[in-house]
């Protein structure tokens, strides 16, 4: 069968990545195998991976004996669309083939379809992280397309079993067309197709590509609405396309889709300023685009209000101000005042706040407010400066000031004064009258006041307390005047009161703080001087007593008397006071003291002594003395002992304390006492020295010694020795007797004794467990002798047992307490050394994977033996473990062990990672660049991209995140992503800095400023300014181009404005009536330029129309508020000199008469 496809070139993008790119068109069983076409154009180094395991909506189920086939195309170049690849044996790594590009399969090997069911999934990325499905073929159950993309009859085949592409050969048309017709199961036979030419399709399949449709699809902005108001979004565009094929799908610029419309219009509305581009799509996947540039006024309405006049006075409503607008879209149409106005200005208003809204042409309005101001409420107020100082005085003085109003004030007081500040008034009410500048006036008041007459007083605070002190104190106050007071008093002090001063008359000069002053005196008194005196009543009677006694009197101060005694009494007299100096302090009662002293005499100490005449001679005996003396006191003395002896000495008495009182004529007594020694009691004692260390020895010895008595002692021993320590002498019993220096005696016996004869014994208690180890052991005995006994080893070990030896022969030598010797030995065995290994039986083949493996060995020590690996494993073999060193202890039955290690090695982790080579330059261009690279893992690495791209590195990129799975030459993967950024839109925009202030200058000015894009930015004007601001322009649209640093370009444009030609004009109102009166006028008015105007006339008045003129040519000089000027003359005319004259036509004809006759005539005038 040959099938010619004809795929419309219009609708491919070059990149096998989306569901229906390909489509099977068969798939076989024995041998195994598939066939499948592309319906898009496959680029050399794309990647497709074929799964037979089931796809459970998340991932692909592991089913035993089921795998994956990875074909690629490397042949260098794309490979057209419509193009067949067969893939062949795919159950068989050595021997699968494809007819284009390469093909392999994993360890687990490719399933095989059977009438039972089966099925393979086509899709881009790994199994563990499919990226996009593309295709499917097959049936069953156990699988689901949730999460493809793939939808049956359109991008999936189902049926049971094998089968084969049975329909139309011939067809044309998209993607869509070509895959829905190779996908209907209608057009396909299930059979197994065997051995075929192509083994997989009944005959060769061949395929051409060649685009059969043609596009001439136009599409352009069929209506625009630019935006009104600046700033707003109220800006709409409709594109209409002709030429196309329903259904239509739109894309706007600013994100706005329609999709499958039979509508050849579609708008979007609600847009703010700017271009926007929309790409139509009809049903052919022909496209076409259209672009419009929304505008808006080149800059917002702005109201402005001003000021024209503020309020004269607080209160009036003579203010006024004048609104008007800029930018926006002229001419302004509306003026809406808060106050109900609708013209541009107002007047006649008071103080306050005052809005206006105006409206330009597009019915865009703002709003402005002015504030009109009135001075604060003009308030006078006085206060005096100075009052009178003192009664009766004219020295006062007071000051006027005000706030609010207006400046410049004027001041006339109740007094005539016309100063702010009235001086050297008296005591009164002074009224003043402030008016300031415009004649605003208030009125206030001050009351300069005096002080009442100043009076001085002077009293006693208190007399001088004792004589001669300076302790008197006096205060003086005062009346009247103006406080506070300063005091002057005749001893120089400036307080109001005085203290610390003696006897004496004081006065004082008070005077208040305005100099005021009167004078008092006072008189301070003092008392007699104070005399204290003291006498001895009675002494002590005997040293040490407590029975003396003194007294204190005195004169002069004032009654009543207290004393005060160094001793601590407070009465006139003290008793019972031992000898010594004692002094009192005598005080009247205003505090005033003398003191005075006495001596209270005592007779000397009676002191008793008593010393030893003789101790007792023995322990015992009753032979010792003593005598007792005395001094001081008062002769003769008198004795008694505690024995009952009442002479100074005493005789025959043993060892003991005895105490005797000695007593004087006055009854003084004192104590003493002596003590009568004797020496301690004589006792013997004998020791043994050595007994006879062994049987039959003389090597025996004894030491006599004594205790009390009095030395020195002499020793005989019962063998006629006659020294304290004997020796040499076999066993037995030994007495001595020992005699002290006083012929006492004393006696004591000691045994010397033998042991019987030592015999030595030695056994093994523990062999040595492991070769090498030191746990033998052995233990000694004896018996015989003297014990305890000491041992001696071979090995330097002094104990009975010894532990912890190696293997070997050990000798000991016991020895008795009496160094007695006897030998024997023992010995201690061990068994062959145990050894362990290890060995690596298996490496781990991917980084964190647990497929490793090693075994363990022994030899030596004792059997059986046992394992334990540092992972927990207590087998000889450890399997499945992860890439690490594992120790292995073996012990043997007696608990001996050796260690060994091995160390499981994996590859590196394999490590992927993506970086931007170059971002896209401009928003929405696709010149990006990106590239992955890998480290780790085993090489070599395949790469798959999210776009289908195989290639480490990857362009012609748009903007967006790209995933990219490198895997390695074991199958390890791992991923990695990277993000393609653009820069924003660039969007151009600018604004009138000033509009032409007058007509024809050049002085107008305008600014472009860019945002989004690349900075900096480039601009160039449409008069060909390149800089971000234009100056010094004429009236006219000025069209900016902004270029960002990477070429990207937008445009936008600003009218700059000009006011109309200011005219100025002017007319006389009223000519001069007569000749040489000033009384003519005349009025000028403007029209163009920009309002408010000013006028200024060659009079150098300043108002619109000038009065009281005389005949004149008087010219005005209009300026507008942006200085522009124009002129204009009018001429004041005046008649010419009224000049009466008369003409006598006839005199009288008789006196008296009347009918003489005058005419009078006048020129000038009128």
């Amino acid at each position: 069968m040959l099938v010619t496809l004809g795929v419309n070139a219009q609708i491919q993008d070059g990149v096998i990545d989306d569901p229906g790119d390909i489509a099977f068109l068969g798939y076989n069983d024995s041998p195994d195998g598939f066939s499948f076409v592309f319906l898009d154009d496959c680029p050399n180094g794309t990647s497709i991976r074929f799964c037979d395991d089931e796809w459970t909506g998340t991932a692909f189920s592991s089913t035993t004996g089921e795998g994956e086939v990875l074909w690629t195309n490397n042949t260098g170049s794309t490979i057209a669309a419509g193009t067949v690849v067969d893939i062949t044996d795919a159950d068989d790594d050595s021997n699968i083939a494809a007819t284009i590009g390469t093909a392999s399969e994993d360890d687990l090997g490719f399933g095989t379809a059977s009438t039972g069911g089966d099925q393979i999934f086509a899709f881009t990325g790994t199994r563990a992280a499919p990226g996009n499905f593309l295709a499917f073929v097959g049936g069953g159950s156990g699988y689901v397309f949730t999460n493809t993309g793939l939808t049956v009859g359109v991008t999936a085949v189902e049926l049971n079993g094998e089968g084969y592409y049975n329909g139309t050969t011939v067809f044309n048309g998209t993607i869509a067309g070509c895959a829905s017709t190779l996908n209907n199961v209608s057009n396909w036979t299930v059979a197994n197709v065997g051995t075929y030419p192509d083994p997989y399709i009944p005959n060769e399949l061949t395929g051409t590509v060649f685009a059969s449709v043609s596009c001439s699809m136009t599409a352009s902005i069929s209506s625009q609405t630019n935006v009104a108001c600046y700033g707003e979004n109220d800006g709409a565009l409709t594109v209409t396309a002709s030429s196309g094929t329903a259904n239509y799908s739109y894309a706007w610029s600013n994100g706005s889709t329609t999709s499958n419309t039979s509508s050849t219009s579609n708008g979007i509305s609600s847009l703010t300023a700017g271009t926007y581009t929309v790409t139509v799509t009809d049903n052919n996947a022909c496209t076409a685009t259209a672009s419009s540039t929304i505008t808006q006024p080149s800059s917002a309405f702005v109201a402005h209000a001003t000021v024209d006049s503020n309020v004269v006075c607080n209160g009036e409503s003579n203010g006024g101000g004048t609104a008007y607008g800029t930018g926006g879209t002229t001419p302004y149409q509306f003026y809406s005042w808060n106050t109900g106005a609708f013209t541009a200005s107002i007047t006649g208003i008071p103080a306050g706040t005052y809005s206006v809204t105006i409206t330009d042409a597009n019915n865009c309005y703002d709003s402005a407010s002015f504030t009109v101001v009135e001075p604060a409420l003009l308030t006078a107020a006085s206060i005096v400066d100075s009052n009178v100082t003192c009664n009766g005085n004219a020295d006062g003085g007071a000051t006027a000031n005000a706030t609010g109003g207006n400046s410049s004030y004027s001041y006339v007081w109740s007094n005539g004064a016309t100063t702010a500040s009235i001086t050297g008034v008296a005591a009164g009410t002074y009224s003043v009258t402030v008016t300031d500048y415009k004649g605003c006036y208030d009125s206030a008041s001050s009351t300069v006041t005096e002080p009442a007459t100043m009076v001085a007083y002077a009293i006693v605070d208190s007399n001088v307390t004792c004589n001669g002190n300076s302790d008197g104190g006096a205060t003086a106050s005062g009346t009247g005047g103006t406080g506070s007071y300063t005091y002057v008093w005749s001893n120089g002090a400036t307080t109001a009161s005085i203290t610390g001063v003696t006897a004496g008359t004081y006065s004082v000069t008070v005077t208040d703080s305005k100099g005021c002053y009167d004078s008092a005196s006072v008189t301070i008194n003092e008392p007699a001087l104070t005399v204290a005196y003291a006498i001895v009543d009675s002494n002590a009677s005997c040293n040490g007593f407590l029975d003396g006694g003194a007294t204190a009197s005195g004169t002069g101060g004032t009654f009543p008397y207290t004393y005060v005694w160094s001793n601590g009494a407070t009465t006139a007299s003290i008793t019972g006071v031992g000898a010594g100096t004692y002094s009192v302090t005598l005080t009247d009662s205003k505090g005033c003291y003398d003191s005075a002293s006495v001596t209270v005499n005592e007779p000397a100490l009676t002191v008793a002594y008593a010393n030893i005449d003789s101790n007792t001679s023995c322990n015992g005996f009753l032979d010792g003395g003593a005598t007792a003396s005395g001094t001081g006191g008062t002769f003769p003395y008198t004795y008694v002992w505690s024995n009952g002896a009442t002479t100074a000495s005493i005789t025959g008495i043993g060892a003991g304390t005895y105490s005797v009182t000695l007593t004087d004529s006055k009854g003084c007594y004192d104590s003493a006492s002596v003590s009568i020694n004797e020496p301690p009691l004589l006792v013997a004692y004998s020791m043994v020295d050595s007994n006879v260390t062994c049987a039959g020895y003389y090597n025996g010895g004894a030491t006599a010694s004594a205790t009390g008595g009095t030395g020195p002692y002499y020793y005989a021993w019962s063998n006629a020795a006659t020294t304290a320590s004997i020796t040499g002498i076999g066993a037995g019993t030994y007495t001595v007797t020992v005699t002290d220096n006083n012929g006492c005696t004393a006696t004591s016996s000691s045994t010397v004794t033998q042991s019987s004869t030592i015999a030595a014994n030695a056994v093994v208690d523990s062999n040595v467990t492991c070769n090498g180890f030191s746990d033998g052991g052995a233990t000694a005995s004896a018996t015989g002798g003297t014990g305890p006994y000491t041992y001696a080893w071979s090995n330097s070990a002094t104990t009975a047992s010894i532990t912890g030896v190696v293997a070997g022969t050990y000798t000991i030598t016991v020895t008795d307490n009496n160094g007695c010797t006897a030998s024997n030995s023992a010995t201690v065995t061990e068994p062959a050394l145990l050894v362990a290994a290890a060995v690596v039986d298996s490496n781990v083949t991917c980084n964190g994977l647990s497929d490793g493996g090693a075994t363990s060995s022994a030899s030596g020590g004792t059997g059986p033996y046992y394992y334990t690996w540092s992972n927990g494993a207590t087998t000889a073999s450890i399997t499945g473990v992860t890439a690490g060193t594992y120790s292995v202890t073996v012990t043997d039955s007696k608990g001996c062990y050796d260690s060994a290690s091995v160390t499981v090695t994996e590859p590196a982790t394999l490590v992927s990672s993506a970086s931007v080579d170059s971002d896209v330059s401009c928003n929405g261009g696709n010149d990006g660049q990106a590239t992955a690279s890998a480290t780790g893992g085993t090489t070599a690495y395949s790469y798959v991209w999210s776009n289908g791209a195989t290639t480490a590195t990857v362009s012609s990129l748009s903007a967006g995140t790209y995933s990219v799975t490198i895997t390695d030459a074991k199958g390890c993967y791992d991923s990695s992503s990277v993000t393609v950024t653009e820069p924003t839109v660039l969007v151009a925009a600018s604004q009138v800095d000033s509009n032409v202030t007058c007509n024809g200058l050049f002085d107008g000015g305008a600014t472009a400023s860019a945002s989004g894009g690349t900075s900096p930015y480039i601009y160039i004007w449409s008069n060909t300014a390149t800089t971000a601001s234009i100056t010094g322009v004429t009236a006219g649209t000025y069209t900016v181009t902004v270029t960002d640093a990477n070429g990207c370009t937008s445009t936008s444009s600003s009218t700059v404005t000009e006011p109309t030609v200011l005219v100025a004009a002017s007319q006389v109102d009223s000519n001069v009536t007569c000749n040489g009166l000033s009384d003519g006028g005349a009025t000028a008015s403007a029209s163009g330029g920009t309002s408010p105007y000013i006028y200024i006339w060659s009079n150098t008045a300043t108002t619109a129309s000038i009065t009281g003129v005389a005949a004149g040519t008087y010219t005005v000089t209009v300026t507008d508020a942006n200085g522009c000027t124009s002129t204009s003359s009018s001429t004041v005319t005046e008649p010419a000199v009224l000049v009466a004259s008369s003409l006598v036509d006839s005199d009288v004809s008789c006196n008296g008469g009347s009918d003489g006759q005058v005419t009078a005539s006048a020129t000038g005038g009128t």
